[in-house]
């Protein structure tokens, strides 16, 4: 077995073993975070992106993850009346997933995963409350993001699919 489908394995494991301590616990080992994180950028390693086209992609989606928090910040501050942002609706395991899942895509492709994802982590949380009234009132964000995000690493590497190339997204979605 070589050491890129080992790293393969131990992403695909620790991200179910994410999934399954956020839905079950609503909260996640902090240290998982950057083991995760050292994993993502071990798994660059093995990709033929140019290291400064990867750093670029990174600051950029790390710029992205600031903005989020940002208007996320003004909007529980100014419209719900929330002072801590991280205490009372956006968990700080969710912040720190978000951070590594910047480290695993090009800009583009962070973007659609965090929408997509996003979308069917709503969509998921309001047909459980459907379902079940007496449900938590909190979004295991970061759990739902790590299965699918799990389930797209193991798509790619059954099927070979470049989907997280740089050069899939530019040439797939962005018209470039």
């Amino acid at each position: 077995m070589n050491i890129a489908l080992c790293i393969l394995l131990l992403r695909v494991l620790l991200l179910f073993f994410i999934l399954w301590q956020d839905i079950t616990y609503r909260a996640v080992y902090w240290f998982l975070f950057p083991v995760l994180l050292l994993l993502e950028v071990a798994a660059q390693a093995f990709s033929i992106i140019p290291v400064d086209v990867y750093v670029l992609n990174i600051g950029l989606n790390f710029l992205m993850i600031i903005i989020q928090i940002g208007v996320l910040y003004v909007y529980f501050k100014c419209i719900r009346k929330i002072d801590n942002l991280f205490a009372n609706a956006f968990g700080l395991g969710d912040l720190l997933m978000l951070f590594c899942f910047a480290c695993a895509f090009p800009f583009a492709g962070f973007i659609l995963f965090c929408l997509i994802t996003f979308l069917i982590s709503i969509i998921l949380v309001l047909l459980v409350r459907l379902l079940k009234k007496d449900i938590a009132a909190s979004v295991p964000l970061a759990g739902i993001q790590a299965g699918i995000y799990s389930v797209l690493l193991l798509i790619n590497y059954v099927y070979a699919l470049p989907i997280f190339s740089l050069n899939y997204w530019l040439f797939n979605f962005m018209n470039v």
